[in-house]
């Protein structure tokens, strides 16, 4: 890690847990913590001041999918790392599309969480071999798609710009909000890009959509 120490944040729903392992990381060089909470709502004050912290979020609990897209709603720069996620492919890839930078499983010791905040302090990646194995099946999926580029597609302005924040690991209603438009209508875009690209996810269309010439 850098000289400067670590800010970290604990988001989960347990009190005594999140509270204890809030102690322990106060405890460890590098490292300062800025607050826990059940919700990420609690934590908005520290996650908008100073330098984007490290925030680790059980999902073992109250934590989800649409709790990462908001803490990076919230502080952009803000660098989320999973605590308790069954791994298994679908999950691992759900929030890593989102944008989690680390995974640490339920069988995993506190050095080895220490561990993974140090890394993604220096922006590594921080998980186990099934894990790691996921996302390598998944990027070569991806590079399958890539060199099957789609030719004699375009795309309207505002397809680029959904595309674009789908990229950014938002949902459909989260980018209804950031468009000042219908829910509906996003679904509508989204379900068109698809349809483009005969393809099943968002992150698949997203990925294709990098492959087509510039407009």
């Amino acid at each position: 890690m850098s000289d400067l120490p670590c800010p970290v944040c604990v988001v989960g729903e347990i009190r005594f847990y999140r509270e204890s392992l809030g102690r322990f990381l106060a405890e460890q060089d590098g490292i300062v913590v800025l607050g826990t909470a059940a919700e990420i709502a609690e934590l908005a004050g520290s996650l908008a001041v100073g330098e984007p912290p490290i925030v680790l979020l059980d999902v073992g609990g109250a934590g989800d999918i649409d709790t990462v897209r908001l803490i990076r709603a919230t502080a952009p720069g803000a660098r989320v790392i999973v605590l308790g996620l069954p791994e298994l492919e679908r999950e691992v890839l759900l929030y890593a599309e989102a944008g989690v930078v680390g995974f640490v499983g339920r069988d995993r010791s506190l050095s080895e969480l220490v561990r993974a905040i140090e890394s993604a302090a220096r922006g590594d990646l921080e998980c186990s071999a099934s894990v790691a194995g996921a996302l390598l099946r998944h990027v070569g999926r991806l590079a399958g798609e890539r060199r099957r580029a789609p030719t004699g597609i375009t795309l309207t302005p505002r397809e680029y710009e959904i595309v674009g924040l789908i990229e950014r690991g938002l949902s459909n209603k989260e980018i209804a909000t950031e468009l000042h438009i219908e829910l509906t209508t996003v679904k509508n875009h989204v379900h068109n890009l698809l349809e483009k690209f005969d393809v099943s996810t968002r992150g698949q269309a997203a990925a294709l959509v990098r492959t087509l010439p510039p407009s």
